[in-house]
């Protein structure tokens, strides 16, 4: 976990993230917060982690969350994000450095996660939180490492959509 944190920490700041927009975002943005009535949204829940942040952070939790395959729901699908991208896009324009830093916070929305495992640990959670934390190492960063050629090509259509 240090390690993929100090990796984290590197790219974000090579990347420009201070340099990001910033707004309050929600900080769980994902299928299990949000309400629909139909295919239209109507509500949205838990809003315990919001803060003001990069938008692309909510973006980089939600793909994490909602664009994984079956049956373990540890790889990030491409195409789907690709979607997700596409129809992001058409609520909110992104700049071309936002979306270049996606991968970089992807890792970092992982992170994130282990991070609030590790304190449900502490706090005398279950096994849940552990094999969650070691599924993280195990499974979701070397998934990650795998896909991200992959995304980064989606991320270059993206931007050139923004042109």
């Amino acid at each position: 976990v240090r390690r993929q944190r100090y990796r984290s920490l590197r790219e974000l700041s090579r990347l420009g993230y201070g340099d990001l927009p910033s707004s309050v975002i929600h900080g769980g943005f994902h299928n299990d917060n949000l309400l629909f009535s139909g295919p239209e949204l109507t509500g949205l829940l838990d809003f315990d982690s919001a803060r003001r942040d990069a938008p692309m952070v909510d973006l980089a939790i939600s793909l994490i969350r909602d664009c994984t395959l079956p049956p373990d729901h540890n790889v990030i699908d491409p195409v789907r994000v690709g979607a997700m991208l596409e129809g992001y896009s058409r609520t909110r324009r992104p700049q071309a450095a936002e979306l270049e830093m996606l991968p970089a916070l992807l890792r970092a929305a992982i992170l994130m996660l282990v991070a609030h495992r590790l304190a449900e640990w502490k706090a005398g959670a279950s096994d849940r939180a552990v094999a969650s934390i070691e599924r993280s190492v195990a499974a979701r960063f070397p998934a990650l490492d795998e896909v991200i050629p992959e995304l980064e090509h989606v991320v270059t259509e993206a931007v050139g959509r923004l042109n």
